[in-house]
């Protein structure tokens, strides 16, 4: 399996004496800026003629309508005296920073004085080398360039003295777009008797080895090579060859390798050149597979580790996931039906990983039983003893990451003992809403009880519970949730195992069952919103009584008038939220829009026909509250609803009400003191 790329960025360059040796100097106002470009210093970052640097921010330039090109352009350089010194080879070497981004155009330019014209120098533009940073570009870590050699064995007399070079961007040649930047240092040029190898590239990367190529040079002895672990220069001479390639074979995988060479003229010898490469892991096909120790238990005491640095396409069929042109491979022996695998620790230029379980034989005979984008995932279904692969890849395409990760394969434990509506646990019901005691649950192996789902999550993994009811409002809490998936649901019934009745299910992890029977079993479950398998999460259950004023069914008596209290309404609670008002306890024709936030309960009986005044003074904003009276038949019956505005300090409600009726009153004020005065 092998994998062609190029690699263009040279790590390290040998100086000999030159004729031409002469840098830049930024800031030098001998350079000439030319192009079509946004002069806004946060566009054009640093200015090479009053700065050590040329920086250009196209992010900050404009839209992507915006057309930018911009050139710093040395002075002009007589090559003259090193043309006749015999050094006829020009290299220009530069630290720079560049976030690369797609329809760029990032390179070094030569003035052809005899066309009047600029012409690219060497084939190739200059390669990005960071993808985070994306404003002031100067910050990005620097690393070294140098151009291919520009032979000028044949220049005319004008080409010679009329020489200049420059460094020039586009954000898009065709025409606009809208891109990221780069930073140069001030960069120098010399001239070299005997050019380096150009064209320098690495092909068909594998696990055991590379084929490296460089362009055919004319008129020279040969070259000399060093293959190594290092990315120093050799310090002395390398292995001779007159070919322009070399496959190596053997090689270490996943291993860093430096491949140096050098030309060898007739009285000299050019610069080493550099380019690196990382063989491929040794588990780059399926064939070539890591064996996983399969973990008794959910905890991942044993992980192997991996990379795909360097990894290539497999040539497995593609199982509709990501792109699997990064591939590794890895195989276990299941040792029960069900099990977890697990991807920690991803680091590495490319976090977004997928992994897919796979039985059968390499070589196309492999067939897909999973594939996951989360990095956890449960397969079932599997054979005890029967051998089933793993691979991992990147989701995108051609990315060539750099991805280190763990991976782990972990077996689930036996189905909980609460697992269906038989087994419920018996919860103890709290005496008040202080959750002292609980009852800790896990989802981990649990599996569909058969109840019918009624419209929140999927109860593919519901356990159960129930309890007592002490009073005929309680309150429903999950608690200290971990695992995954974190997102639970719970349910409320009424009935017996088989023929339960639902009275509500909610989605937050707290709710108020209200109208229950003292004395009477009702049962909870507890489920995953997701429909996926393989839950591990863990909870605490409790069954509480809320405290007087939290709901309609127990709320703070006011037993006279004139009554006034300060209160704060978190210190009750949000027992009630939209669209829940129908099973509220506070009546069906609740208006349940304005349920959100904390919210306290008050009644008040009155023995005679009277009118009362409600006042709320500095009502913050968004406060509601809404009246209802309960006549002798205990119909609920909504009198008044009111928001009180943000800018009111205080409110005002003057209300007629008769006797033997019962009427409640419902605040919802926020995290905030309030005073309450009703005469």
């Amino acid at each position: 399996m092998k994998k062609i790329y190029l690699l263009l960025v040279v790590l390290c360059w040998q100086v000999n004496a030159q004729t031409l040796n002469q840098s830049a100097a930024w800031p030098n106002p001998a350079w000439t800026i030319t192009g079509t470009y946004n002069s806004d210093p946060l566009a054009f970052e640093s200015d090479p003629r009053t700065t050590a640097f040329f920086a250009y921010d196209d992010d900050d330039a404009g839209n992507s309508a915006h057309e930018d090109n911009i050139a710093a352009e040395s002075p002009v350089i007589n090559l003259t005296p090193a043309f006749t010194a015999g050094e006829t080879t020009l290299e220009v070497t530069v630290q720079y920073g560049y976030y690369y981004l797609a329809n760029d155009v990032l390179r070094f330019e030569y003035w052809d004085a005899a066309a009047a014209t600029w012409i690219p120098w060497g084939a190739n533009s200059i390669p990005g080398n960071n993808t985070t940073i994306t404003d002031n570009f100067c910050t990005i870590p620097k690393t070294t360039y140098v151009t291919e050699g520009l032979n000028i064995s044949t220049f005319t007399s004008a080409q010679l003295t009329g020489f200049r070079y420059r460094i020039f961007y586009d954000d898009d040649i065709a025409g606009t777009d809208w891109n990221y930047g780069f930073c140069f240092s001030s960069p120098t040029i010399r001239s070299i008797a005997c050019g380096a190898p150009t064209g320098l590239a690495v092909t068909a990367v594998g696990s055991g080895g590379a084929t490296i190529n460089w362009e055919p040079t004319a008129g020279i002895t040969g070259f000399e090579y060093v293959l190594n672990t290092t990315s120093t220069d050799p310090t002395g001479a390398g292995t001779s060859t007159t070919a322009n390639t070399y496959s190596p074979s053997g090689l270490p995988a996943s291993t860093a390798h430096y491949f140096h060479i050098r030309t060898i003229c007739a009285t000299s010898q050019s610069p080493w050149r550099t380019i690196t490469f990382t063989t491929s892991p040794a588990n780059d096909n399926c064939s070539e597979a890591i064996t996983l120790t399969v973990n008794p238990n959910l905890t991942c005491t044993v992980k192997t580790s991996g990379t795909l640095k360097s990894a290539t396409d497999s040539g497995e069929p593609n199982g509709g996931v990501g792109t699997p042109d990064d591939d590794v491979w890895y195989k276990f022996v299941a040792t029960a039906t069900s099990h977890r695998v697990q991807l920690s620790n991803v680091t590495g230029n490319q976090t977004d990983m997928v992994h897919e379980v796979l039985e059968g034989t390499c070589g196309g005979g492999l067939i897909s039983l999973s594939i996951s984008d989360p990095d956890t995932s449960a397969v079932n279904g599997l054979t005890v003893g029967n051998t089933y692969y793993v691979r991992v890849f990147s989701y995108g395409s051609a990315n060539n990451p750099n991805t280190t990760f763990d991976l782990c394969i972990a077996t689930f434990p036996p189905p909980p003992a609460n697992d269906n509506c038989p087994g419920a646990v018996t919860l103890t019901v709290n005496t008040n809403a202080s959750c002292a005691s609980v009852t800790s649950g896990t989802l981990a192996s649990a599996t569909d009880s058969g109840v019918p789902d009624n419209g929140a999550g999927t109860p593919n993994d519901d356990v159960w519970y129930k309890f007592v009811a002490t009073q005929s409002v309680h309150k429903i809490s999950l608690i200290n949730v971990g695992g995954s998936p974190t997102d639970l649901v719970h349910e409320v019934f009424e009935g017996v195992c088989g023929t339960l009745v639902s009275r509500y299910v909610s989605d937050p992890d707290m709710s108020t069952a209200s109208g229950l029977t003292v004395g009477t079993t009702y049962y909870v479950r507890v489920f995953s919103n997701s429909s996926a398998t393989g839950a591990t999460s863990t909870f605490d259950v409790c069954v509480g009584v809320p405290p007087p004023g939290s709901v309609c069914g127990n709320p703070i008596i006011v037993t006279g008038l004139p009554y006034t209290t300060t209160d704060n309404t978190n210190l009750y609670g949000d027992d009630y939220d939209f669209p829940n008002g129908g099973s509220s306890g506070c009546g069906e024709d609740t208006p349940n829009y304005y349920l959100n936030g904390d919210d306290v309960v008050y009644a008040y009986t009155p023995n005679v026909n009277k009118s009362i005044n409600i006042r709320i003074p500095g009502a913050p904003a968004w406060s509601g509250f809404w009246f209802i009276q309960i006549v002798m038949t205990l119909e609920l019956q909504l009198l008044h609803v009111l928001l009180v505005a943000a800018a009111e300090t205080e409110k005002l409600i003057n209300l007629l009400l008769l006797p033997e009726q019962h009427t409640i009153l419902f605040f919802q004020l926020g995290h905030h003191h309030k005073a309450l005065r009703i005469h």
